[in-house]
């Protein structure tokens, strides 16, 4: 069978998955900087700039770390396949010469409040609540396991930067496992924390935020990816549309299986050929019944057969007009002769038992009439032939 589907609005979700591209291209939904001091005080969650690396200051003072944070589930079909993942950052100044700046995996949620630093940011500001500091997750209520950040010690991809400008991390294959995992468990999705050359002093950095007033200046995550494979569902009103498998689960759909195409409801009557419609072309039937699809399964006189099989449509008591016909009691027999009161024309008395001279147009069935016939017959013989 032929699936007749209607793009409908209950499936929103499933338009947006069609119209998606395989390539999509993302700013932060959030960031923010840590700043390495020992009450946890400094952040910059509103602020220009982020920063890693280390400044000239004292050795427990010195670090810079940065977060970022984009909306993977929310950007791309849920079910599809990473395929390519690269992190472009502007650096906007930088301290000493060339340095390695990496992406490591962020293992638990952070904040970025109202902290906004002043002049070049370097030196951070007074953190708000909800703000992300070297010793707080949430300031200043939730902490990190491990100050400075809890994040994957293996990084995801590290490249050298050194003088102004965008830099780019290219594809690796643990970047796309981390936005593949994002995808699939958005629980799961704290960003990178971007963390510089931390061996000596003077390798600081510092890149443009997503508050940048230049929006070609900020961070930007760039995702390829294959979307997945769209099969015809019937949604729980009846109707057919190509959702992705989980799509049509969150709808309450079934699959009618791969092979099905969607195509339209010829009939109008809202169910689907493929979803429940057996009668495509019968906008009064879903189903064929007893009549067969084009025929209503009407039933005049209600009892339980439609009139297109019911040989007495007008009498509830029967379905075949019998020997009586419709309308008539089959069954009705006053003399009990076995001749039925519609057909015989003796009907108070059992015809050669009581009344001999009363013939039925119905030879009587009656055993004691039969008896009596024959006795009359011999009878008459010995008379005239005496």
């Amino acid at each position: 069978m032929a699936c007749k589907g209607i793009w409908i609005n209950v499936v929103l979700l499933a338009l947006a998955s069609i119209s998606r591209a395989d390539v999509v291209t993302l700013t932060p939904v959030k960031d923010n900087s840590l700043f390495q001091i020992s009450t946890g005080s400094l952040s910059n969650g509103s602020g220009q700039y982020l920063f890693a690396g280390r400044t000239a200051q004292s050795s427990d003072a010195s670090r810079r770390r940065a977060l970022v944070s984009f909306d993977i589930a929310g950007s791309i079909p849920a079910g599809s396949t990473i395929t390519s993942v690269s992190v472009t950052l502007n650096m906007s100044r930088t301290a000493g010469g060339s340095s390695g700046v990496a992406l490591h995996r962020v293992f638990a949620d952070w904040g970025e409040g109202a902290s906004n630093a002043s002049g070049e940011e370097g030196t951070g500001a007074g953190a708000a609540p909800g703000d992300a500091t070297w010793l707080h997750t949430f300031f200043d209520t939730d902490t990190w396991v491990t100050p400075g950040g809890d994040f994957e010690p293996t990084f995801s991809e590290r490249i050298i930067v050194a003088g102004l400008g965008s830099y780019t991390w290219p594809s690796t294959a643990l970047l796309i496992a981390d936005v593949q995992a994002w995808l699939d468990q958005p629980t799961d999705n704290f960003g990178w924390i971007v963390i510089g050359s931390e061996l000596a002093t003077l390798t600081a950095k510092r890149f443009d935020s997503r508050e940048h007033p230049d929006p070609s200046r900020r961070p930007v995550l760039t995702i390829q990816f294959t979307p997945p494979a769209m099969d015809p569902c019937c949604l729980p009103n009846g109707m057919c549309a190509l959702l992705t498998a989980i799509d049509c689960m969150s709808a309450g759909g079934t699959s009618p299986g791969a092979s099905a195409a969607c195509e339209g409801d010829a009939d109008n009557d809202g169910i689907d050929e493929e979803c429940g419609d057996d009668c495509p072309l019968d906008p009064d039937k879903t189903v064929a019944g007893l009549c067969g699809c084009g025929v209503a399964d009407t039933d005049s006189d209600n009892d339980g057969t439609p009139n297109c099989i019911d040989g007495c449509p007008n009498d509830s008591n029967k379905t075949e007009p019998g020997v009586c016909g419709c309308g008539n009691d089959e069954n009705a027999d006053s003399d009990n002769d076995t001749v039925p009161d519609c057909v015989d024309q003796c009907s108070g008395v059992d015809d050669l038992v009581f009344a001999p001279g009363c013939v039925d147009a119905i030879p009587t069935q009656s055993t004691w009439g039969m008896v009596i016939l024959t006795l009359m017959l011999l009878t008459a013989g010995k008379i005239r032939f005496g």
